[in-house]
């Protein structure tokens, strides 16, 4: 069972030993540098205001009637050897501010800290020295990052001009050039490629990464001073630390790297936030990379939602990260593979879901992140497979647990997940993977434990059920009818229907939307000009996002859907149509009848006039063009379904006789007697009245 209670750390605070003094228990005592001066680590009554005066003077450098403290002759000797490039006295020296943080207040040791990183690297480095000069670098980077991390935790680097945000900045430009050289140099030269291949996290670079990382996130850690405007508007420094963020999951599990990975999270999430970061660079960075840089974005929600407990406290923070790529790069977000994503949020969300009430706080702010997450995904996806898997990894257990908290936020995420599945209720596949869910007997007892005056969750439920009940039986009726596979091949000149012939047809390769029984009926149905124009412009269609990837199989079904709705609306479709006909210009005119799937049950359906209907919202129009060029009758109103499609909305064109036979046909005859023009042809005509 989990120890469900969150002790939060503090990343910027290094770790204290008896009434919070530096815990030294961990340092060899042979060294003689460990052996400090009583004035410097004694635990006396004084020490206190002593520190307190260093933070003042660190914070207000300026200030006269604060004293120079003296440094300790011991740390003398170290910062003296340290700039005359003694790279062992460097290390010793970031050792000991490590145990003793107080010495990052010293002016004298942030000097020593920052005289080897003055000068930036050349890229010719290769000898002797240069390899010491970039051990120097990187201790000096060791180094500075503790100074950073000791001044952020007492708030000096929230003051504008304090000792070491006035340090940072005026050093920049020549930091920015090691951090640069030493995490993204290679054999062959600088590889700047997002998470590149030739740039594996070796023990040297992980040093880089990590001394990197929390200088970042420390310097704009609950800051806003010009040192955080310089950060964020330093090039590629975004993109250093989102590939960083990916990468915590490959350094070793201990407990400073989930602190870090905690630290990073808020630092990646203020660049995202900020107005001063260019977006777009990490979107084109990753969906203009291999495809495997789409998974390498989710290793941070898999590293919190299989890490175990000591990772699952950064999820609500890293959710919140992926719900900022949604609004502001959502072509990043579509491209993330969700549906792996989901056994990982599942996973976490069967654990915190399956706690005993009375919850924890900081469990239900955990538990309120796997919905938080499934929420992000069905505002900004551009598809739905995703909630398939959801549902297939028991997304419905979790989320009916998660109500018995009576959260309200919870609750009303659950609501909202829940009319997201149901809208897409008219997919066949989404009604598969709810096959034997929503009626189960482990549904039903969780249900029974939900408090009776949760009355959006109640309202939202039994809405739910009731189109799920009703859409699982349409769904039995056609696949028993085996709707699904009369289709007809393509080509005017031939007959073949599948399954009625026996016959496998198979899609057009390019606009995959019409079948053929053989390649010479698609050739030739090519070579006549019959199938081209359309195959072009549903082609585009999709190219440019208006047509999803709707299978004819779906089309069939949504087809078989609107005439079981029109059979049963069929009165009120005469009362909206005998409104709407006197208004038509030519009783020729067929009017538009849509069936809204987008909205609540009642009411869906509206009919309008053509005039007032925008043909080029519709995504496969193109496959009706002359329709009216020969003798056949046509219903007395052209039928359209509107659909989701994950956020998206699409407006299809369906081909029904049902509502021929429910309203009425037209029929156009050329004759020699009475004449009519219509789309410029002299034409009789008879009309089938409605009822």
């Amino acid at each position: 069972m989990w120890d469900t209670t969150y002790r939060p750390r503090n990343p910027i605070t290094p770790p204290t030993g008896h009434h919070g003094y530096p815990d030294r228990s961990h340092v060899p005592p042979h060294h003689k540098y460990f052996h400090m001066p009583g004035d410097v680590v004694q635990a006396s009554n004084d020490r206190r205001d002593f520190l307190r005066t260093l933070i003042r003077r660190a914070k207000y450098p300026s200030r006269r009637d604060l004293l120079q403290n003296r440094l300790p002759p011991i740390c003398k000797e170290l910062v003296a050897n340290t700039v005359n490039g003694s790279i062992d006295d460097l290390q010793n020296l970031v050792t000991l501010l490590k145990v003793d943080g107080t010495l990052a207040y010293y002016p004298q040791v942030l000097d020593a800290l920052f005289h080897h990183i003055r000068k930036p690297p050349t890229t010719a480095l290769g000898s002797a020295n240069d390899k010491d000069s970039v051990e120097l670098a990187l201790t000096s980077l060791e180094g500075i990052e503790k100074a950073v991390r000791r001044h952020s935790s007492s708030g000096c680097m929230e003051v504008e001009g304090s000792l070491l945000v006035t340090k940072l900045s005026s050093s920049w430009q020549a930091l920015w050039g090691w951090m640069k050289y030493l995490y993204y140099w290679t054999d062959n030269g600088f590889d700047l490629s997002f998470d590149a291949t030739s740039r594996p996290l070796t023990p040297l670079r992980m040093r880089s990464m990590i001394a990197i990382q929390n200088i970042v996130a420390s310097a704009l850690h609950e800051s806003s001073t010009s040192l955080c405007n310089t950060i964020l508007t330093t090039p590629r420094m975004f993109l250093m630390i989102a590939e960083m963020w990916t990468r915590q999951s490959d350094r070793p599990r201990d407990e400073s790297c989930q602190d870090d990975a905690l630290f990073i999270d808020v630092a990646f999430l203020t660049f995202i936030s900020s107005d001063l970061t260019d977006f777009n660079r990490l979107v084109d960075a990753v969906c203009g990379g291999p495809p495997r840089l789409a998974s390498v974005m989710l290793k941070p929600l898999c590293l919190a939602a299989y890490g175990g407990q000591p990772w699952v406290v950064s999820l609500p923070g890293i959710v919140n990260i992926y719900a900022r790529i949604g609004s502001r790069g959502p072509r990043l977000f579509n491209i993330l593979p969700l549906n792996d994503a989901m056994h990982a949020v599942c996973h976490t969300f069967t654990i915190l879901s399956s706690i005993p009430t009375p919850p924890d706080a900081s469990v239900a702010t955990c538990l309120f992140a796997p919905n938080h997450f499934i929420g992000i995904a069905a505002r900004n996806r551009n598809d739905f497979a995703w909630i398939i898997s959801a549902i297939q990894n028991n997304v419905l257990p979790s989320m009916l647990r998660s109500v018995v908290w009576r959260d309200e936020d919870i609750t009303s995420l659950v609501c909202e997940i829940l009319q997201y599945i149901r809208a897409h209720l008219c997919y066949r596949t989404v009604l598969r993977s709810l096959t034997g869910k929503g009626t189960s007997a482990r549904i039903a007892t969780l249900v029974q434990k939900i408090p009776r005056d949760l009355s959006l969750f109640w309202s939202t439920w039994a809405t739910f059920m009731a189109s799920s009940e009703a859409n699982m039986k349409s769904k039995t009726i056609f696949d028993e009818k085996r709707i699904k596979y009369a289709q007809e091949c393509a080509s005017p000149e031939c007959n073949v229907v599948e399954m009625t012939d026996l016959e496998s047809l198979g899609l057009c390769h390019k606009c995959r939307y019409v079948v053929y029984c053989s390649k010479s009926c698609q050739k030739q149905h090519w070579n006549s000009g019959g199938h081209r124009s359309l195959c072009e412009a549903v082609h585009r269609s999709r190219a440019n996002g208006k047509m999803p990837p709707i299978s004819i199989r779906d089309l069939a079904f949504f087809t078989f859907l609107m005439d079981q709705e029109m059979e049963r609306d069929k009165d009120e479709i005469i009362r909206l149509s005998n409104k709407v006909r006197p208004a038509a210009r030519s009783s020729l005119q067929p009017l538009i009848l849509l069936l809204d799937r987008t909205l609540d049950p009642v009411p869906r359906f509206s009919v309008s006039l053509p005039a007032k209907f925008d043909l080029r919202a519709v995504a496969n129009e193109a496959a009706f063009e002359g329709e009216m060029k020969d003798d056949r009758p046509f219903p007395v109103m052209r039928t359209y379904i509107k659909v989701p499609f994950g956020k998206r909305r699409i407006l299809l064109r369906i081909s029904s006789k049902v509502v021929g036979n429910l309203f009425g046909w037209i029929q156009l005859r050329c004759v020699n007697t009475t004449l009519v023009e219509v789309e410029g042809l002299q034409l009789e005509t008879q009309v089938s009245r409605l009822d």
